[in-house]
Formats: C-alpha cells, sequence, structure tokens
C-alpha cells in the first residue's frame, strides 16, 4: 500500500507522507486573476488551463512496484 499527499504540510516529513509540493498560494493569485479579469469584461474563455509547478517529495510512505 502506498499513501501520498500533496501540498507538504508541515506533518508531512515527520510522518514519511510522499507528497507533492506545490505553492497554493500561487494557485489562488492566479484564479483571482482571471476572475477579476471576467468580472471587468475582459475576454471569457469557455475552458482555462494553467500549469503550476510541483515537486514530487519521495518519502517512505511509497513503495517501488515490482
Amino acid at each position: 500500500l502506498s499513501v501520498i499527499g500533496i501540498d507538504n504540510h508541515d506533518l508531512a516529513a515527520t510522518f514519511g507522507l510522499t507528497t507533492m509540493a506545490q505553492d497554493p498560494y500561487e494557485h489562488g493569485e492566479r484564479g483571482a486573476r482571471i476572475l477579476l479579469s471576467e468580472l471587468a469584461g475582459g475576454a471569457h474563455p469557455s475552458r482555462t488551463s494553467l500549469r503550476a509547478k510541483a515537486e514530487l517529495l519521495v518519502r517512505s510512505s511509497t513503495a517501488r512496484l515490482a
């Protein structure tokens, strides 16, 4: 059994939880900019796709597949 978390919570390293390190502040800021642009009459894309930086921090909660 392998377990993975997100956002690299403060306790993730303490418990050896493998996690995806992301910047939630950056996600919120980018989302707010899109929302404010639309509220101001900016472009209204039917679909918006953004890429964000993330880093996989492998710890002891995951195992290699044999």
